[in-house]
């Protein structure tokens, strides 16, 4: 599990179960922001990675034009 390691005041720094830092480029139009992470997110350290990653992009797929 990763914790954040500027972020100890937080109640939820001790029984949280994980963290995903964000990782938002700096020129992005748009964002997604998701709630809490799920076991897949928190053991990879990136959000969107497990089941729900895989419903978002397939909806992505039909939605946004290639």
């Amino acid at each position: 599990m990763i914790k954040p390691s500027s972020c100890v005041g937080c109640p939820l720094y001790e029984s949280g179960r994980g963290f995903v830092p964000d990782d938002i480029p700096v020129n992005a139009k748009y964002i997604i922001r998701g709630e809490a992470p799920a076991r897949v997110e928190c053991e990879k350290g990136k959000p969107f990675q497990g089941p729900a990653g895989f419903v978002l992009r397939s909806w992505l797929l039909k939605a946004v034009p290639q």
